[in-house]
């Protein structure tokens, strides 16, 4: 099953990277209107980071990254990407292992958890050592974290300490020119 998920997700892979004019064509041709809102989430429990992937027309991505947020954590990807992500989870057997509701926001036994929001339905699995298959759940991780890298983004983010930038300045004192 591993080597077919993998070989199947690497196949996604290649054809979300269809040339910029063609992707963009395809984007613009594929707002699915009819799909509820959803988003597939990772939580890594040991270090407290979480990134989210949302589905989302062209138009739909231009709005979200154009509002203020508090962090830059959720990044909406290609709307065909996205389906086709959701799909390969389920064909690959994500709903034979995954719980009915959401994540738990903090859980000692465990080391991840991704979540599934598909409208009302709301499903996730979290890595432990009782799961019944983890290398299947981090071939999920794998994917979640190679389509996340791949998302091109530029979040607007309230100023906080973190994006908070000032120049190096030079040993005479004044800023550097660069």
């Amino acid at each position: 099953m591993l080597r077919h998920f993998s070989a199947a997700f690497q196949l996604l892979l290649f054809a979300a990277c269809a040339s910029p004019a063609d992707r963009n064509e395809a984007i613009a041709a594929s707002p699915d209107a009819s799909a509820p809102p959803a988003r597939i989430s990772l939580r890594d429990y040991r270090s407290g980071q979480y990134f989210a992937l949302a589905r989302g027309s062209a138009e739909e991505r231009l709005a979200f990254y154009s509002e203020k947020r508090e962090n830059a954590a959720t990044k909406v990807p290609d709307p065909d990407l996205f389906k086709a992500m959701l799909k390969l989870f389920d064909d690959e057997g994500l709903s034979k292992i995954a719980e009915e509701g959401p994540a738990p926001a903090v859980d000692k036994q465990g080391t991840k958890a991704i979540e599934i929001r598909e409208g009302d339905r709301v499903r996730h699995v979290v890595r432990t050592q009782g799961l019944a298959d983890i290398k299947a759940f981090d071939e999920y991780v794998l994917a979640f974290s190679e389509v996340y890298n791949r998302t091109y983004a530029l979040q607007s983010v309230d100023e906080s300490e973190e994006f908070h930038f000032e120049p190096a300045k030079s040993s005479s004192g004044k800023g550097s020119k660069d």
